[in-house]
């Protein structure tokens, strides 16, 4: 007869359709937990900087002439 813990420490060691067990899943999704949350800290800190940049405006009109002057000068890929 199998012990529940002996069951929860196969269940441990078995591979998923990835290979991976148990642990290696669980430290997986452990990484990669801490990864969103840098990503996010950085992402807010990006978009922060952008809403307190105190660069002039370039009007519409501006930026397409400025874009398309580019577009010409570079040429094709």
């Amino acid at each position: 007869m199998t012990t529940m813990k002996n069951k929860i420490v196969a269940s441990r060691r078995s591979k998923d359709a990835k290979g991976l067990s148990g642990d290696q899943r669980r430290a997986l999704i452990g990484e990669q937990a801490q990864h969103n949350e840098a990503y996010d800290v950085w992402f807010r800190a990006k978009v922060q900087q952008a809403l307190d940049d105190s660069w002039p405006d370039v009007p519409d009109d501006q930026a397409k002439v400025h874009f398309a002057e580019r577009r010409a000068t570079a040429g094709p890929k």
